[in-house]
């Protein structure tokens, strides 16, 4: 399974600094599937990441870096669809990358310095299924066209399946001498492609009956801040 996820100051707000940074992750795997099927069926993904604390006026610190933890009951079909680069993202935009290489969407609500501001998500397949491309765009107050690469990985043995690490690129936490601070962070991944006369969700799955749920863990490290851990669930439905 998959997904994104999770992107989410401190440089200017020393009240901010000093206040406990929680996080809410919470994940939703659809559709439901009440019968065990002949072929897994294509699956949707979608993960919320809120960065939330104490008081009026708290801004979460900047966010250094993510490892999100996914667990088994799913399968992803990355090595089978294209990818796309994030060098060349930076360089001709994001509409230069394959078709079948998107494989979801999301936004970000931030704030800029002090300013609120709602930053789109792109996300591509990367070169050979090893890593999830994230495309982050904005104009208004920050101008934000960034662009890389968080490594994928599956894991063999213990209680987690897939593992993505987020490496938050410093032109994305500081734009233009601006501090974005990520309030809550929304990806949906959920893309399909015909491989030899048969449709191919980028997410299979087996099983995801109504009520079900499974864990996934993110782990969050921040500037000038100390590290947040978090376990919660990705429900069915």
């Amino acid at each position: 399974m998959l997904v994104g996820l999770a992107a989410a100051g401190v440089l200017v707000c020393p009240q901010a600094a000093r206040a406990e940074t929680q996080v809410q992750l919470d994940g939703r795997l659809s559709p439901v599937i009440r019968e065990v099927p002949r072929q897994p069926p294509s699956m949707t993904l979608r993960m919320t990441a809120r960065f939330i604390g104490d008081g009026p006026g708290f801004q979460p610190p900047i966010l250094d870096h993510s490892v999100i933890r996914f667990p088994y009951g799913s399968r992803l079909n990355n090595r089978l669809f294209p990818h796309c680069e994030p060098a060349l993202i930076n360089r001709r935009g994001p509409d230069v990358c394959p078709r079948g290489s998107l494989i979801g969407r999301g936004y970000a609500n931030v704030f800029a310095d002090t300013e609120r501001q709602r930053l789109t998500v792109r996300m591509f397949n990367g070169r050979g299924g090893k890593s999830i491309v994230f495309y982050f765009h904005g104009s208004n107050p920050a101008r934000v066209d960034v662009a890389f690469a968080a490594p994928l990985r599956r894991l063999r043995g213990g209680m987690w399946n897939y593992v993505l690490n987020v490496p938050v690129p410093e032109t994305l936490q500081v734009v233009a001498g601006i501090p974005i601070y990520v309030r809550e962070f929304v990806s949906t991944v959920g893309a399909t492609r015909r491989v030899n006369g048969r449709r191919l969700g980028f997410i299979e799955a087996w099983s995801c009956p109504p009520g079900g749920q499974a864990p996934v863990r993110g782990d969050f490290d921040f500037l000038e801040s100390d590290p947040v851990g978090v376990r919660s669930w990705i429900r069915c439905g």
